[in-house]
């Protein structure tokens, strides 16, 4: 089983401390025509119109992660994203981790909780699952 570049990209961006932002870019925005379907003249309108043939659609997609811009491009929308995900994957990996205060690592607990930004990385319900795992507590949403 692979995992997704986006599945790798949400991963390394935990660890560095980076939200993924992806943002649909109308596909339709370049190919708009000039071309007035509605010129031919006569009473009753054709039968059978085609208009001229359409390229197959392609999806772009737009990635922000700190300050940075990628840009996917796909037959699905989500292979746009995997493709924009997959371009930021070989940027941040080179980039080095972010440094912890007072020489803590990630996961590290203060006072038997864990630190207040490794929290704020996370979402509400990743919170709870480990909280209630802790605790032994089933958790039904």
């Amino acid at each position: 089983e692979s995992i997704t570049p986006t599945v790798e990209l949400n991963a390394l961006c935990m660890r560095l401390g980076k939200k993924p932002m992806y943002k649909p870019v109308d596909p339709y925005s370049r190919m708009q025509s000039t071309y007035n379907y509605n010129m031919r003249g006569g009473a009753y309108p054709p039968r059978y119109f085609y208009p001229f043939p359409v390229p197959p659609l392609l999806y772009q997609v737009e990635l922000s992660v700190g300050g940075q811009q990628f840009n996917g491009k796909g037959k699905t929308r989500q292979a746009a994203k995997h493709d924009a995900a997959a371009k930021a994957l070989r940027t941040l990996q080179s980039e080095p981790p972010p440094e912890r205060p007072e020489g803590r690592r990630l996961g590290e607990q203060v006072n038997g909780r864990e630190s207040e930004e490794e929290n704020l990385n996370k979402s509400e319900i990743s919170q709870v699952f480990e909280i209630a795992l802790k605790r032994n507590l089933p958790v039904n949403f």
